[in-house]
């Protein structure tokens, strides 16, 4: 299809951006090339760093954890507190782990000196600890089985072996809370925070030699970023002039049942006159076929399928609603002794008498063949007998038509719904119907005088 519409191509835009962003990307990649390997000695020093400082943590911590146990033990006598003392020298043995691991990265001597000091005075306490556990053990007169071997092998000082056990108590808790045993922790605490500051200084140090020669590498790629980011900012300025407000605006038209803008770029504009387009050749078309679908060629009254949506449309009502079913009396003669001609002739002429006959209300409908139907809303049981005049009056114009036109007659059954359009409606209509054609056709019947002829006053009617 020809289309002389002008305006920037959506493929050309496209193709520009993709040449500046492999100009840019390639220019960027030259740049980084060198900064791997920086980035990894900065990550390696970073994680050095922290593992550093996390092991000086563990080994501070599990030096407390020792000291708040023996404390436990000697303020509450607790035998649980001194299994907790062991269970940590022996078996989870932090401060060694934390000191392992210390002794692997690369520190000068001074800070190891610094460490070395802080365990072994960490060390000399700790005989100190289990002297005043092996104190509150005899006073106390806990079984051999419930004392770790390493208090049982601490030789008793001499001085101690005649003490009582409430002297034991309490020369025990003086070595633990004394000022001698607090200087002592003091000064573990000093040589750890020395290690810790010193090898913290110099793992920082490294760190900054590291940032600073990446840092120079980041800064020549900063221009490059700032063309990409200003690339950017034009490709999605040119993204929503060129595409996302034209498709914004075309959705909106699209829900209004509107025709298009001829805005955006070329494609749009395309796009738009061809919608159009079709959007008229679409309603012209639409109109047609909701035409034919819900009417009947021949009469140009409502088909079957009009009949189906007025059911289901009227099937939930509350007000009431009757169905007429009606038959051409004998039709196929016609067809047989005047031709189908005038037999299509014979029923659009009693199309045209329903559709006058009934109320504007009223839908009037061609079933198929010679059958019709008219579903009455608002119809009431109270109202059959002006039915049955309106059936007597077509058959009387029908039976003496004026035009060469032959002679028919109409037989109708009627059933009647309280509310709403039952399921059971038409097969009732056509049971009165059937009742109709079977008792002298032409007339009218209304499903409660078959079923009840003797109660219903409009039995025997035609």
């Amino acid at each position: 299809m020809e289309n002389k519409t002008r305006g920037l191509r959506i493929r050309t835009l496209n193709a520009c951006m993709i040449i500046v962003s492999c100009i840019i990307f390639s220019f960027l990649i030259s740049c980084t090339a060198v900064m791997p390997s920086q980035y990894r000695k900065l990550i390696t020093s970073t994680k050095e760093y922290i593992a550093c400082a996390e092991d000086a943590s563990s080994l501070s911590m599990a030096s407390d954890y020792l000291t708040e146990q023996v404390q436990l033990y000697v303020q509450n006598m607790d035998i649980v507190y001194m299994q907790r003392y062991f269970e940590e020298v022996n078996e989870t043995r932090r401060r060694e782990k934390a000191l392992g691991e210390l002794n692997r990265h690369d520190i000068s001597d001074s800070i190891r000196t610094s460490l070395e000091a802080a365990l072994q005075s960490s060390n000399d306490l700790m005989h100190r600890e289990i002297y005043a556990m092996k104190l509150i053990s005899e006073a106390n007169e806990y079984g051999e089985d419930l004392i770790p071997a390493e208090v049982k092998s601490t030789p008793w000082e001499a001085s101690d072996l005649s003490l009582t056990s409430v002297q034991k108590i309490e020369k025990a808790r003086h070595l633990i809370f004394g000022e001698e045993y607090l200087n002592a922790k003091a000064q573990i605490r000093s040589h750890l925070s020395r290690f810790t500051d010193e090898l913290l200084l110099s793992l920082s140090q490294r760190q900054l030699q590291c940032e600073s020669i990446l840092g120079n590498s980041l800064s020549l790629q900063r221009l490059l970023v700032c063309l990409f980011f200003i690339m950017n900012v034009i490709t999605f300025a040119a993204i929503s002039i060129l595409i996302v407000r034209p498709l914004t605006i075309h959705i909106k038209r699209i829900q209004d049942n509107k025709h298009l803008e001829i805005i955006g770029s070329y494609e749009f504009k395309f796009l738009a006159l061809t919608y159009n387009n079709i959007c008229e050749l679409n309603a012209a078309n639409q109109n047609m076929l909701i035409q034919k679908a819900k009417h009947d060629p021949l009469t140009g009254i409502m088909n079957r399928s009009a009949y189906d949506n007025i059911q289901a449309a009227l099937k939930d009502s509350t007000l009431p609603v009757a169905l007429a079913l009606l038959d051409v009396d004998q039709f196929k003669q016609v067809n047989d002794t005047r031709g189908h001609a005038v037999g299509d002739r014979t029923l659009q002429n009693i199309a045209a008498l329903l559709t006058h006959t009934f109320r504007s209300t009223d839908y009037v409908i061609r079933m198929g063949g010679d059958e019709f139907a008219v579903i009455l809303p608002e119809m009431e049981r109270t109202h059959f007998v002006t039915l049955e005049k309106k059936i007597a009056l077509m058959n009387q114009f029908l039976q003496n038509p004026n035009e060469d036109l032959p002679s028919v007659s109409l037989s109708a059954g009627v059933a009647f719904s309280d509310h709403g359009f039952r399921d059971e409606l038409y097969f009732q209509a056509d049971q009165a119907l059937y009742y109709t054609k079977e008792h002298g056709r032409c007339g009218c019947h209304a499903f409660e005088s078959v079923s009840h002829p003797e109660t219903s006053p409009s039995s025997g009617l035609h």
